[in-house]
C-alpha cells in the first residue's frame, strides 16, 4: 500500500527493508533547536529533567502517519549541553529527515558523509572538553555563575542554602532573578567581609553554650560567622532568648517537670526523653507549645 506525505513532500511506493540504524541524525549544542525537532516529532520530552552526565531514550512515534523508532541521547559535562537524535526505523526510511528538518527548520546531517559525522563528532567535543575553534580544543571556561556559586562554597560549605543554588544550576544551568540576587549578596559579602561585632558573637556564644541542643541557636551563630549579619527578626529572636535564660524559664513549670521525672517507675523511653527536652526549654525561657502543655498534663493524670 503506498505511504505519502502531505504538500509537496517526497513520496514513495512501498515500504522499505529498514536496517538497525539509518544513517540520518539531528545534533546540536542548542537546546531550542533540539526542542523545535521534537516539537515536530511530537515527542514531549523535558530537557531540563535529564539527567547529568549522561542519559538516552527511546522513543516510538507517528509523524503525519508515519512510524518512527529511534533513540534521544543526551550528555553534559558542566553548562555544554550535548543532543543527539538518531533514528532505528522509520516507514519512509532516511526521508523522514529531510520531512522532519523542512518542518523543524533545523538542519539533519547524513551521518555517512565525513563532514557531517566530523559536526556530530565537535557538538559532542564541546560538551566533553571545550570548545573547538580553528581545530583546537579550547578548555571550557566555567560560567560566572558558577563561578559565584564555587566561591561562596567555598567559604560557606555546609550552608544549604548555597548548596541547593549549586545543584540547580549544575541541573537547569539557571537560576531565577531572585536566585541570582540573592546569590550576589552572600559573594559580596563572602568576598568583602564585613568585620564581626566582637560583642555579638560572645552573646551568640553563650547562648549557644547555654542551650548546646537547639538548632536554631546554633543557626544565627552559623549564619553570623558566614554571612556578617541577622535580621532585624533574628536579632529579635535573640534578645527574648537571652531573657528567657537570663530569667531562669518558668519555675512552676520546671518543678511539674522535675516531679514527673523523679517518677522512674511510670516515666521512662519516649516519655523521659521528651520531659528533658521539655525541661531544657523552659529552662532557656522557651515557651512550650499547647501541645506540649497537654503532655505534661497527661503523664501527670498517668502516674496519679
Amino acid at each position: 500500500m503506498p505511504l505519502y506525505l502531505h504538500g509537496n513532500e517526497p513520496r514513495i511506493e512501498r515500504v522499505k527493508e529498514m536496517s538497525n540504524q539509518l544513517p540520518i541524525a539531528f545534533a546540536s549544542n542548542d537546546t531550542y533547536e533540539i526542542k523545535k525537532v521534537l516539537r515536530v516529532m511530537g515527542l514531549r520530552i523535558n530537557l531540563n529533567r535529564l539527567q547529568k552526565p549522561s542519559e538516552s531514550q527511546n522513543f516510538e512515534t507517528v509523524i503525519d502517519g508515519i512510524s518512527v523508532k529511534g533513540v534521544l541521547s543526551f550528555l553534559q559535562n558542566d553548562d555544554i549541553p550535548a543532543f543527539h537524535i538518531g533514528f532505528t526505523e522509520s516507514d519512509i526510511g532516511e526521508l523522514i529527515g529531510e520531512y522532519i528538518s523542512d518542518k523543524a527548520g533545523v538542519p539533519v546531517l547524513d551521518t555517512t558523509k565525513i563532514k557531517d559525522d566530523e559536526k556530530i563528532k565537535s557538538i559532542f567535543s564541546r560538551a566533553i572538553h571545550g570548545v573547538a575553534v580553528g581545530g583546537r580544543t579550547r578548555q571550557k571556561r566555567t560560567s560566572p555563575t558558577q563561578k559565584k556559586i564555587d566561591t561562596v562554597l567555598q567559604a560557606m560549605p555546609n550552608d544549604t542554602f548555597v548548596q541547593s543554588l549549586d545543584q540547580q544550576y549544575k541541573r537547569k544551568g539557571r537560576l531565577t532573578p531572585k536566585q541570582q540576587s540573592a546569590l550576589q549578596k552572600i559573594h559580596d559579602r563572602v568576598t568583602n567581609p564585613t568585620p564581626l561585632d566582637p560583642l555579638l558573637v560572645s552573646r551568640l556564644d553563650a547562648l549557644v553554650k547555654a542551650m548546646p541542643r537547639d538548632r536554631f541557636v546554633k543557626s544565627l551563630r552559623d549564619q553570623y560567622h558566614q554571612r556578617g549579619s541577622l535580621s532585624t527578626k533574628q536579632m529579635s529572636a535573640l534578645e527574648k532568648l537571652e531573657k528567657g535564660v537570663a530569667s531562669g524559664g518558668d519555675k512552676a513549670l520546671i518543678q511539674r517537670i522535675d516531679a514527673l521525672l523523679s517518677n522512674t517507675v511510670k516515666i521512662k523511653g519516649r516519655r523521659k526523653t521528651l520531659l528533658k527536652s521539655f525541661k531544657e526549654q523552659a529552662l532557656n525561657g522557651r515557651r512550650l507549645s499547647q501541645r506540649q502543655l497537654e503532655l505534661i498534663s497527661q503523664y501527670e493524670e498517668s502516674v496519679r
